[in-house]
């Protein structure tokens, strides 16, 4: 409920009809099938069907509206302690940010999808660190290989994230040798 109600804040006025300009996703929209090589043709390709069926200026709406929700509640989420407040507090600053609010108004959309998927990629990464296993592996990668799809240069701040995630849980833990050779496989895994 926190992250949609601020997801309203953010984009609220934006519901109304018309388009949403941005310097890079300036009305009207049309999303089409890609034509030539990138990194996020599937992102492309799956706005491409969707914009088959629903008109492109709610479908840009829609996707604008997901991804603020989507930065809210993963940030929301991420907080590994306390209750309601801290939690309320992490998604607020992670979405009330000139970085945010200019990626908007710029309308660089796969960045601010990109930056909604940072917390996913602490949260699986620390989950990983706590457990490592197969499963908490390849969840990890998925958020590396997703932040990757939708902005390389946040693929480059998720992978240093990560990279000091791990070292600083060693540096802070002191793990024994048994638990190092098993998070060393997994991380292999996970790259």
């Amino acid at each position: 409920m926190w992250a949609g109600l601020l997801t309203l804040l953010v984009v609220g006025p934006w519901i109304r009809p018309g388009y949403i300009f941005g310097t890079d996703f300036s009305g009207p929209r049309h999303y089409s099938i890609p034509t030539g090589p990138s990194s996020y043709e599937g992102l492309q390709f799956v706005l491409a069907v969707a914009g088959s069926v629903v008109p492109g200026d709610i479908l840009g709406k829609a996707f604008i509206v997901a991804i603020v929700f989507a930065a809210a509640l993963t940030a929301y989420l991420c907080v590994p302690t306390g209750g309601f407040v801290p939690r309320a507090a992490a998604s607020l600053v992670y979405l009330f940010n000139p970085f945010v609010y200019d990626r908007l108004a710029y309308g660089q959309v796969s960045v601010l999808a990109a930056y909604a998927t940072l917390p996913w990629v602490a949260s699986s990464v620390r989950a990983l660190l706590a457990e490592p296993s197969v499963k908490r592996s390849l969840l990890a990668a998925a958020s590396l290989a997703l932040i990757a799809i939708l902005d390389v240069h946040l693929a480059l701040i998720g992978t240093f994230l990560a990279t000091i995630l791990v070292l600083a849980h060693l540096a802070v833990t002191r793990p024994d040798f048994t638990y190092l050779v098993r998070l060393g496989r997994y991380v292999v895994v996970t790259a």
